[in-house]
């Protein structure tokens, strides 16, 4: 929650808007009104004195509070923050009236962009880069309201993929795990999975298949390492990838490996060409 707080400005200057999923955000702040001024209780005119914040993926109805000082998020994500800001009587503020300002530091270029909504709505959209910034949420008004916010974007924290990054995706593990072309029936399935966040289950049925033991399961296992590259990166193993992934595919490992490549970063870095 967003309390009051004294400021020595009485506005700021809005820097670039730059773009969260169940984390952290905004403690209680701590003092009351400026000296110069009244008390909250004795203002005749509804002002904003707290502001509670919730957020949700977007385009989903039901919303986490959030309360902290950290913000943690996953790469390639949009969340939608929502605030509800109070008055000096414990009543909402109308929306139509409320406005949520956002000031960002230069590190949060690339890294995070936020874009405003509607009513006292904001989205927060991470790309595929790994890093954190500080953030500056704040409100004017008679007593402004503010809080910086560290904000972390980590890798392999994201709840679910687009469904052009799951038809990419499912075009990919045709190719590595067995050796072909996707088609379109197999695609629209297999996308449908991955949106659904069936990753998993997935890339394991595609192991257990058929189609697999007929096609790929008497390769070598240096071989069959090099075609998931080839499949999913587009190149071949670097010594990293063969000293750290091959004795994984001799031990029966393939999906492991295989879900492990796709949760990096350079998947992501992928996916960010392909959609650009």
């Amino acid at each position: 929650m967003l309390r009051s707080t004294p400021r020595r400005g009485t506005e700021r200057s809005p820097l670039a808007l730059a773009a969260l999923l169940a984390a952290t955000l905004l403690p209680a702040l701590g003092t009351g009104p400026a000296a110069a001024q009244r008390s909250p209780s004795d203002w005749s005119r509804p002002v904003v004195v707290s502001v509670e914040l919730s957020a949700a993926p977007e385009g989903e109805r039901r919303s986490v509070p959030v309360d902290g000082r950290t913000l943690q998020l996953p790469t390639r994500s949009r969340i939608e923050l929502f605030a509800d800001p109070y008055d000096q009587w414990g009543a909402r503020f109308p929306l139509d009236r409320f406005d949520l300002r956002v000031e960002v530091d230069r590190y949060c270029n690339d890294l995070v962009s936020i874009s405003r909504r509607d009513e006292g709505r904001l989205i927060l959209e991470t790309g595929s880069r790994t890093g954190s910034c500080d953030v500056l949420f704040w409100v004017p008004g008679n007593l402004n309201l503010d809080r910086e916010v560290r904000i972390e974007v980590e890798r392999g924290r994201r709840s679910g993929f687009s469904r052009e990054e799951s038809e990419l995706i499912a075009r990919w593990l045709f190719q590595g795990i067995l050796g072909r072309d996707v088609d379109y029936n197999g695609m629209r399935a297999s996308a449908v999975e991955i949106q659904r966040g069936e990753l998993r289950s997935q890339v394991e049925s595609m192991i257990r298949s058929p189609e697999f033991r007929q096609r790929r399961a008497g390769l070598p296992a240096e071989q069959l390492l090099e075609e998931v590259y080839q499949g999913l990166l587009d190149r071949l193993p670097d010594t990293a990838g063969v000293r750290s992934y091959l004795p994984r595919v001799r031990r029966g490992d393939l999906a492991g490996v295989v879900l492990t490549l796709l949760a990096s970063e350079e998947i992501e870095e992928r996916l960010d060409r392909e959609l650009r």
